[in-house]
């Protein structure tokens, strides 16, 4: 969806100077490097001094039109304007005012990426959707996301993270979402936050401009979340303990082969299969169900969705190498809740032995001995060995050494020898650590040591 210069200039109340009011506007740059014809250059003015010069050179690229805070005597088209930030974010709300469709936000601390990407890919099964890449969640990403949206799309869902208050906020602010999900709240982002009660806070900013029509969707297990009040919109609840108004019942774990369970929709129990490992994903799933029902998809729809599902790079991927030994490959990132959810997939795997190699958890400030020492005496029963990577895994180590055989090693580069020397035919390999600690250069290792691999 296209803007022409008399919007923008009455999104932002600004003084034209040299414009055409029709001429069209295809994209917003904020550096100069980023301009290509047709687009409209608001620079960061702190950053950027604003002279003569730097316009006519933004024109040359192909600028339609600038927008700076100062007059600059020049014959190229201004918008002049008190705040560039301002007027930015002015146009940004403008753009997202003139989509009238579904807009669904996934914030959280574990499980954004895959329930944004479930909710997404069953709302494809009917609607032309526009969803955030990967896990672009931040401020920046969540700009790209909308900009993306265009007058063919019927819904949009957009992954929202947070790293300090008022983010999440302005997010919101932006988005305006008509149904927004909080997945859980756990350790991610601790350090800076300082406690699950101020994650819970910055997470709620998501509703901050809802009406009584807003839809809020929790997952009612997690401690935080099932505190939560009654609010001025409508909240509902998932659950796998019968919690919810969304309930998965008669959970089967299938390990490597997905999971299955029951859901009530429009008063009937239906079968829903999940083809992936882990049974975290039924909240993913639950979640998908519910938001479908609202926009009124039906149930062989949702159904075709979830088993469709498959995770992101790097998430609850699963590799077969020669002799029979599979990677679970689940190292994109890691907090508590997705840590012990990926420990949980290497128990129900079948096996000759069960590894799990855990690199650091970071950003945990003042709480990391403890989540890592949490960590540790989790895996009590669920693998027979333990690699502990890093720094701050040495605490898994330390708690996990008194009920299973462990080996610590400050390296990746230990780490891969290690396993040189234990790993043996039909072996089920965990790999998972923060983003920080890149563990894929393990898997890496493991697919030229043990080569022919597939992914299953």
């Amino acid at each position: 969806m296209l803007l022409i210069i008399k919007e923008i200039i009455q999104a932002v109340n600004g003084k034209a100077i040299n414009c055409s009011s029709e001429t069209i506007v295809k994209h917003i740059a904020r550096k100069i490097v980023d301009i290509r014809k047709g687009s409209l250059f608001i620079p960061y003015t702190k950053s950027t001094p604003i002279t003569k010069e730097l316009i006519e050179l933004a024109c040359q690229k192909g600028a339609a039109a600038v927008i700076i805070p100062k007059e600059i005597n020049s014959s190229v088209p201004e918008i002049i304007v008190e705040d560039t930030n301002i007027a930015c974010k002015k146009i940004y709300k403008y753009y997202r005012s003139k989509f009238k469709i579904p807009v669904i936000a996934v914030t959280g601390s574990a499980g954004k990426t895959s329930t944004k990407d479930m909710i997404a890919l069953v709302l494809m099964q009917k609607f032309k959707v526009s969803k955030t890449i990967g896990n672009d969640n931040d401020n920046k990403g969540t700009i790209r996301t909308l900009l993306r949206m265009n007058n063919t799309h019927e819904a949009a869902v957009f992954e929202m993270g947070v790293g300090t208050y008022s983010q999440m906020q302005e997010k919101a602010d932006i988005v305006r979402p008509n149904i927004s999900v909080i997945t859980n709240i756990s350790t991610a982002h601790i350090g800076v936050m300082g406690s699950k009660e101020n994650i819970l806070k910055a997470k709620l900013e998501i509703t901050k401009f809802f009406d009584d029509k807003s839809i809020l969707i929790i997952n009612n297990d997690d401690e935080y979340l099932s505190a939560i009040k009654d609010k001025p919109f409508k909240i509902i609840k998932v659950s796998t303990k019968g919690n919810g108004d969304y309930n998965a019942f008669d959970i089967v774990d299938n390990g490597q082969d997905g999971v299955e369970f029951k859901c009530n929709f429009k008063g009937e129990p239906h079968l829903f299969k999940l083809n992936i490992p882990g049974t975290h994903f039924i909240y993913s799933a639950l979640v998908t169900i519910a938001v479908g029902e609202i926009l009124g998809l039906n149930i062989k729809v949702i159904k075709k969705g979830i088993e469709a599902f498959r995770p992101y790079k790097l998430r609850m991927n699963i590799l077969e190498l020669k002799d029979n030994i599979k990677i679970i490959v689940d190292c994109y990132n890691a907090n508590l809740l997705s840590m012990k959810a990926g420990i949980d997939s290497l128990s129900s795997f079948k096996g000759n032995r069960k590894i799990a190699l855990l690199g650091d958890i970071l950003e945990q400030g003042k709480y990391s001995e403890e989540v890592h020492r949490d960590i540790g005496k989790y895996l009590a029963g669920k693998c027979d060995i333990l690699i502990a990577v890093g720094k701050d895994s040495k605490y898994i180590f330390e708690e996990a050494k008194v009920h299973t055989e462990t080996y610590y090693c400050e390296t990746k580069e230990s780490a891969c020898e290690t396993l040189n020397k234990i790993v043996t035919k039909n072996d089920v390999i965990l790999i998972k650590g923060s983003r920080g600690m890149h563990m894929e250069e393990i898997v890496k290792h493991l697919s030229k040591i043990f080569a022919n691999h597939k992914e299953i």
